[in-house]
C-alpha cells in the first residue's frame, strides 16, 4: 500500500478482514472478477448470474497480515462459493 509504513499496511489489512478493530466494520465480502481495474475503483467486472454470490467471511477465516513491501494476507479456511449452474466466464481475481 504505496504511503503506507508497513506495520500501517498490515494494520489496515488486518482491519478489512475484521481481525483488528480501528472502528466498527460492516461485513466483509469476497468476490470473483473477470476484468480488473486500477487504483481509482473504475474498470471492474465481477462475475454475475449462474448462482453466483459473494462469500460473507469473518475474522476466523484470514490469517494475521504479514510481510513487508507489499504487506499480504491470506485466508486461514476455506472460501466457498455457490455451485455455477452458467459460466462464469475466466475468473483472474478477487
Amino acid at each position: 500500500m504505496t504511503g503506507f509504513t508497513d506495520y500501517v499496511a498490515r494494520d489496515v489489512l488486518d482491519h478489512v478482514v475484521g481481525k483488528l478493530l480501528i472502528f466498527p466494520l460492516p461485513t466483509a465480502y469476497v468476490g470473483l472478477f473477470t476484468a480488473v481495474g486500477s487504483d481509482d475503483g473504475t474498470g471492474f467486472t465481477e462475475v454475475s448470474g449462474g448462482s453466483y454470490a459473494r462469500v460473507t467471511t469473518s475474522a476466523s477465516d484470514w490469517n494475521a497480515a504479514g510481510g513487508t513491501g507489499p504487506s499480504t494476507i491470506s485466508n486461514a479456511a476455506s472460501l466457498v462459493f455457490p455451485t455455477t449452474t452458467a459460466s462464469w466466464g475466466t475468473v483472474i481475481a478477487f
